[in-house]
């Protein structure tokens, strides 16, 4: 990822779109999605953070083969990355990177607490970014555990927090 691009998102991360710093590292609320995206010249970063829970209804390692067929369904979808998050087709967006970790899914480690997350990060370019309208999420269609998707997008036009929901689940940028 682009250095500046990076810089962009922990800004984000740092900064609530009031300017003033976030209360702590984002809660653990089961059916939540976090996105922080980052508009930098003709990069589209997005780093996501939610419980495991918003996409396979559990937060421990598959019990059986149900269970597991549902993970690496999730793992497959997020891994391809445009079926989660799709910019306008004008903008001209490739998927550069699309890097998911959900070490708990993966047996790679256990739940803490009883909880665990799943963090991902993608990176597109786009070759007209000045065309950048919207980037379409997936998350309601594709999960059925996923309540509330949660925006901070920093770009050109500064800095804001918008939810989507069901009805709604596009960033307009």
């Amino acid at each position: 990822m682009k250095q500046t691009s990076r810089a962009a998102l922990f800004a984000i991360a740092a900064f609530g779109a009031s300017g003033t710093a976030l209360a702590g590292p984002h809660h653990h609320e089961h059916g939540v999605v976090r996105l922080d995206v980052a508009v930098d010249g003709q990069q589209l970063s997005v780093l996501l953070q939610s419980p495991l829970d918003s996409f396979v209804g559990f937060e421990r390692a598959p019990r059986n083969d149900a269970e597991k067929k549902r993970a690496e369904d999730a793992l497959r979808l997020l891994r391809e990355g445009t079926p989660v998050l799709t910019p306008n087709a004008e903008a001209q967006c490739t998927l550069q990177q699309a890097t998911v970790n959900a070490p708990v899914l993966e047996g790679k480690s256990k739940p803490k607490d009883g909880h665990a997350d799943l963090e991902a990060e993608y990176q597109f370019t786009c070759a007209s970014p000045e065309q950048l309208k919207q980037l379409k999420t997936g998350f309601y269609a594709n999960f059925k555990h996923t309540k509330k998707v949660e925006v901070q997008l920093a770009g050109p036009k500064g800095q804001r927090k918008v939810s989507l929901s069901k009805a709604q689940a596009t960033v307009q940028f």
